[in-house]
């Protein structure tokens, strides 16, 4: 979360107490300009609410680092085995199914009595990705790097795997796609100032009562949480509620004013993509067309949310 994020928020609080007014009331982050609060006010019976930053923050850290949020990205790939146990020289199908979209990725797990730890291969989707284009480089990934275990021939979307080791043997085919962690490295403190702008004393009232109950429902119930996306990270915002004020002098005639003082509480966050967990494994393997999979349990290096 970074400062402006937080305010965003605060405006958008605000907006939903205040949709109801005819005319309209703008809610908006900075400081009105004199044009305006003159010819839009005062002139033309405007209503206006501003969220000024007092800034500069202050520090308000407390706490070792920690996860903040974490939100995964569901795959759009399915992936079903027709059974997981399969005899000596038995086989059993890995279908695929659903539609492929960007980072989708596929992980064949088998585990045997012949080898000391489960084995995988993974593959991921590149742009233009297909079922079959999926289908067929799990398939070459499997004849390359667990020749001994298992062989697989492909059809479409289907993969056919014959157990070709001396036991049986157990697989799994797992799905994924990527995530994005938060984690808090800092904290910090911003103060706001909420204005109501009116033309008469009455809609200053009006405006302001919900605008004044939802500052105080925000600070009964801590604050108010982020919406995640490209919006912000999701985490939340503590909100406090410190003071209000009639402001009936020092203003331009015709114009109302009330004004709160705010405090935002918030961390800074940073940001990584990484992988959902795709197989638990305790050793290191190389997957298909030269992708490493440097952590037991992700792909590119990442780490596992």
């Amino acid at each position: 979360m970074f400062g402006r994020d937080a305010i965003n928020l605060l405006v958008t609080q605000l907006q939903s107490v205040t949709g109801g007014f005819t005319p309209a009331v703008t809610v908006a982050a900075g400081w009105p300009t004199l044009d305006f609060l003159t010819n839009s006010v005062a002139k033309s019976a405007a209503t206006a609410v501003s969220i000024y930053d007092h800034g500069p923050s202050r520090d308000a850290s407390r706490f070792m680092l920690y996860t903040a949020n974490e939100v995964l990205t569901a795959p759009g790939i399915t992936a079903a085995v027709s059974q997981n146990f399969i005899v000596v020289n038995g086989t059993a199908t890995v279908t695929l199914g659903g539609s492929v979209t960007l980072n989708d990725a596929v992980a064949f797990v088998v585990s045997s009595s012949a080898v000391s730890a489960p084995q995988v291969v993974i593959v991921e989707a590149a742009t233009g990705a297909t079922l079959a284009s999926m289908a067929q480089a799990l398939a070459s990934g499997i004849n390359s790097d667990l020749v001994g275990l298992v062989s697989t021939t492909v059809s479409g979307s289907v993969l056919t795997v014959t157990n070709t080791s001396t036991s049986s043997i157990q697989i799994a085919a797992n799905v994924g796609n990527l995530g994005t962690r938060y984690t808090e490295v800092d904290r910090e403190i911003r103060q706001v100032q909420v204005d109501v702008w009116a033309p008469t004393d009455a809609i200053r009232t009006a405006v302001s009562r919900p605008i004044d109950q939802q500052l105080g429902y925000l600070d009964a119930h801590f604050g108010m949480q982020g919406v995640g996306g490209t919006t912000d990270d999701g985490t939340w915002v503590r909100v406090r509620r410190l003071s209000s004020q009639f402001i009936d002098r020092d203003v331009l005639s015709d114009v109302y004013r009330w004004m709160w003082h705010v405090t935002l509480e918030y961390g800074i966050t940073y940001e990584e993509q990484l992988y959902s967990v795709l197989s638990f494994i305790p050793s290191i393997q190389q997957g298909f067309g030269g992708l490493t999979i440097d952590s037991p349990t992700t792909v590119d290096g990442g780490q596992p949310i």
